[in-house]
């Protein structure tokens, strides 16, 4: 076999990691190149062309995905587990339950690098204190490392185990893990806005701490104490004092070029799994627009929207037999797909490309965030100030004004 070609095409990769789990040889590392996105490497002297890591490609090989067979909306019944997760608190329902049957979770958590710096990676949990690490939403490629060879070690030992991740990575598990011992083998994917490098993150927070002399400690890009929406909680360190705030996605830069799809990867703009065909056994995601497909269903259930909705995508048996056995402290109401799909774009189509991505990256390559931060208030212009104002307003009354 001649040298092994598996990201020439920067199209044609994910970064999920999985080819880096296959290698026998540990012949492959995964690597960022000059606009921060993690490829794949190969170290030729290790490599011995057994072409394990091009079959393991679930991203080049496409995998037979399955169609949504039910869809509910859903809120979990324990408020504080609720006010911890991003939407309706589904995933951490599951995930309790499954830990508390002696199962194992994966899933992505804001750990911190080599270096200390923030940095989302999949970790393993076993103990129910563990769970808070999971929840809520992280705005970032997360680090997978040697992540799909811990779910298949548990596999082995036959324990079940719920493996949460955005289709890339779900995908990337399957194909890994091929078709042995997959019965105790639960998978959620989520809807899928696309992912941002982890050095742009990484980059963001020490821009933030240089401009205000402080170190961070954590941060949570689904804050919702500010009600529904686009809130990021800084907790940080100044003067020995641990302090925190919440700002609206307009006042943090990197978290509103996520939102406009701008500091994604390429791939993302031509994603395979932004569809209604899904690779995990159950779809999560934000149930956008809940208010206006089922106002009777929300009062009738007293259920606040403010708090955030769960839209739960059911793609196959084993995904209804993991609703019906472990989401058992949960409100649900039954759904449509193509109510959620109006108000979740991800479900029709990838993100359009637009040019300020290549703006944006073309400057990245050459400045520090310090000039990304001037050029993303620039694009914005007014409307940085108009919507800074916006959200200082109370949801409720936010919610009102616009009726």
């Amino acid at each position: 076999m001649d040298c092994i070609d598996l990201a020439t095409d920067k199209n044609t990769c994910c970064g999920c990691g999985a080819c880096s789990n296959i290698c026998p040889k540990k012949a492959i590392t995964m690597q960022e190149d000059e606009k921060g996105f993690i490829y794949p490497k190969i170290d030729e002297s290790k490599c011995i062309k057994c072409g394990l890591c091009l079959k393991t490609c679930a991203y080049k090989n496409r995998e037979t995905k399955t169609k949504v067979i039910n869809a509910y909306a859903a809120v979990c019944t324990d408020n504080d587990m609720l006010l911890k997760s991003a939407s309706g608190g589904v995933f951490a329902t599951i995930a309790l339950n499954i830990i508390r049957q002696g199962g194992v979770v994966f899933g992505c958590s804001m750990e911190k690098d080599l270096e200390g710096r923030l940095e989302p990676q999949h970790i393993k949990i076993t103990k129910i204190e563990e769970l808070v690490k999971l929840q809520g939403s992280k705005y970032v490629q997360s680090n997978t490392k040697n992540i799909y060879l811990q779910v298949k070690e548990e596999l082995q030992n036959n324990k079940k185990v719920l493996f949460s991740g955005t289709p890339c990575q779900v995908a990337a598990l399957k194909s890994f893990i091929g078709n042995n011992k997959i019965d105790n083998l639960y998978t959620i994917d989520i809807i899928c806005h696309g992912i941002p490098s982890s050095r742009m993150f990484k980059d963001y927070v020490k821009y933030v701490e240089d401009k205000k002399h402080i170190k961070i400690t954590n941060f949570t890009f689904r804050e919702k104490s500010k009600g529904k929406g686009y809130f990021s909680k800084i907790e940080y360190i100044k003067k020995g004092k641990n302090k925190s705030i919440i700002r609206p996605a307009i006042n943090v830069s990197y978290f509103q070029m996520f939102l406009k799809s701008i500091n994604i990867r390429e791939n993302c703009y031509a994603c395979p799994y932004a569809n209604s065909s899904r690779v995990g056994d159950i779809t999560l995601g934000d149930y956008w627009g809940i208010d206006k497909e089922h106002p009777d269903d929300l009062k009738k259930n007293d259920i606040k929207s403010s708090k955030g909705v769960s839209c739960i995508m059911v793609n196959n048996e084993k995904g209804q037999n993991l609703i019906n056995d472990y989401a058992t402290s949960l409100v649900k109401i039954d759904s449509k797909l193509e109510k959620v799909q109006k108000h979740n774009g991800q479900l029709k189509s990838p993100c359009d490309y637009t040019l300020k991505h290549e703006q944006l990256i073309n400057l990245y390559k050459v400045d520090n965030y310090s000039k990304i931060e001037k050029w993303y208030k620039k694009q914005e212009g007014m409307n940085y100030y108009i919507k800074s104002i916006w959200y200082r307003i109370p949801y409720w009354l936010r919610k009102r004004i616009k009726k």
